[in-house]
């Protein structure tokens, strides 16, 4: 199953496989405000099927980005 992309500003990398099979990925964007930026914004979510073959989207957490993960998720994007 593809991961789509949230837009072309945003850094979208794998997350984890958790128990039950789900696979996540995560997502680091600037969250805007009066087209100011107030955040960097740490989205985990995972994709999956319904019963009809239609792909849902699970937001699994959101919160601040880490200074650290957003150098990862930068330089990751560079490579």
């Amino acid at each position: 199953m593809a991961a789509p992309a949230l837009d072309e500003l945003c850094l979208v990398g794998p997350d984890r496989i958790d128990e039950s099979g789900e696979q996540r990925r995560h997502a680091i964007r600037a969250a805007y405000i009066a087209s100011e930026a107030v955040a960097v914004l740490m989205v985990v979510r995972a994709y999956r099927e319904d019963r009809h073959g239609e792909e849902m989207i699970r937001i699994v957490s959101i919160r601040r980005a880490e200074t650290n993960e957003i150098r990862k998720d930068q330089q990751q994007a560079l490579d």
